[in-house]
């Protein structure tokens, strides 16, 4: 994975990016955007739907030496203005908060974890510790560099992608004006505790057919996903900086299900690598009724893996679209 530095390349791709917001929209049309300085302008702005509601995404024909990414939940009240912005240079500028980064064939729509909030600048390392199970190491011009991936811009996911994003940077800005900090949606004092079970979530430098930069929106879209399903308040859907997501008994304080996400299939040491981490977790978070699932992209579906994991009476799950859906095509829902 390595950063697009050049104009050339970076024009090419904010094109592919606004030909990709125009076959994904139900709506396009040119909008008046307001800022906190006060400013407002007219910008081209895309209405696209997703499960976490409808958003508007602006993006500007020019703007001098980088081209603003606007995003927004669709609010009724006054001229739009941005929960998200994720600016892209025309060339290399570490300094501005957004980067296209090529893995592959694709090319991704990322964020250095460079946000505002009501209180000014928030601290990268903040940003980056909110977005873990997000971010990966890339090749910027030279040197490495953490980014929080978003989405690739070529997706047919990619409405679904940008509004995860744009949920978790909400909520991170509204627990740093609350002061509540990150830990509503952790597991308490008995969970996250000791080392977590040795193996990596692949986030290297290099691309392969590991989908890497699904990770995050996956586990935002998984942990949404459960929670419409969590209505007893006897279960809770919570995770820690080792558990991707799990359904908890509040009064137990044990995981009646354990999710894991990865981004590949067989041979990946992915697979491997997560079977050991759920039959840890199991033994560390809870006992021996508590179900196991290990979650992938659609694209990573594999039969080995299926008939794998079956044996060791590990459930699979595929994102699909807006769903998660098991082996058999249907979607899934937790036995609670």
């Amino acid at each position: 994975m390595r950063t697009i530095c050049e104009e050339k390349e970076n024009t090419e791709a904010i094109g592919i990016f606004r030909r990709n917001l125009e076959r994904l929209s139900v709506d396009s049309r040119m909008l008046e955007w307001g800022f906190p300085s006060g400013d407002r302008d007219y910008f081209l702005t895309y209405t696209l739907p997703s499960v976490l509601g409808d958003i508007q995404i602006g993006v500007p024909e020019e703007w001098s030496t980088r081209i603003p990414h606007l995003v927004r939940f669709v609010k009724d009240q006054g001229p739009p203005s941005p929960d998200v912005e994720v600016n892209i240079p025309l060339n290399l500028n570490r300094s501005v908060s957004g980067v296209y980064v090529k893995a592959g064939s694709d090319i991704l729509l990322c964020s250095r974890g460079l946000f505002t909030s009501y209180r000014g600048k928030i601290k990268k390392y903040v940003s980056l510790k909110y977005f873990h199970q997000w971010v990966q190491t890339i090749d910027d011009a030279g040197q490495l560099s953490t980014i929080i991936p978003v989405c690739s811009i070529s997706s047919d996911s990619l409405a679904e992608d940008i509004a995860s994003f744009t949920s978790s940077v909400v909520l991170l800005k509204e627990k740093l004006k609350s002061d509540s900090g990150f830990d509503s949606d952790s597991l308490g004092d008995n969970w996250g505790e000791g080392s977590e079970f040795e193996g990596t979530k692949g986030k290297s430098g290099t691309f392969s057919s590991e989908y890497n930069y699904k990770h995050g929106p996956i586990c935002n879209q998984l942990t949404s996903y459960l929670k419409k399903y969590c209505v007893q308040d006897q279960f809770k859907v919570l995770k820690n900086i080792h558990v991707d997501a799990a359904i908890v008994d509040l009064e137990t304080k044990v995981a009646h299900s354990i999710f894991e996400v990865k981004t590949a299939s067989l041979p990946s040491n992915q697979i491997y690598t997560g079977i050991g981490q759920l039959q840890y977790y199991r033994f560390k978070y809870g006992d021996s009724n508590t179900q196991l699932y290990l979650v992938l992209p659609e694209i990573s579906k594999s039969t080995e893996t299926e008939r794998v994991l079956e044996t060791l009476g590990i459930g699979i799950l595929y994102k699909s679209g807006k769903q998660f859906i098991k082996v058999d095509g249907q979607s899934f829902e937790p036995n609670i």
